[in-house]
């Protein structure tokens, strides 16, 4: 089984080399056997520097997700029936470092 840092790693070559940067997007991955919720945003550059803000609401069976990073905003909202034990936020950059990694709370 690949591991989700791999899997990560993967991606972002694939998004990267298709000109697809930066992209907001979830990953499911298991953390001591129990399933979680990865909210990644690959990006182009290290947010290092810049002022990351992150809201995840819950309404039911729909999430919404909002994530400032310096002057740019994303939105992700999706629909999920699963239930998660934790929910994480990822940023991998194009030079394939994972510049943050944080557990979030739900609101």
């Amino acid at each position: 089984m690949i591991s989700l840092k791999e899997k990560l790693i993967m991606k972002a070559l694939y998004h990267k080399f298709n000109n697809q940067l930066p992209l907001l997007a979830t990953e499911i991955g298991y953390k001591r056997g129990k399933k979680c919720l990865f909210l990644v945003l690959y990006t182009l550059q290290s947010n290092i520097e810049k002022i990351v803000s992150y809201d995840l609401i819950k309404n039911g069976n729909e999430f919404v997700f909002t994530l400032d990073v310096g002057k740019d905003k994303h939105h992700l909202k999706f629909e999920t029936k699963e239930n998660y034990k934790s929910y994480y936020f990822v940023s991998i950059n194009d030079e394939l470092n994972i510049d943050e990694f944080v557990q979030i709370e739900l609101i």
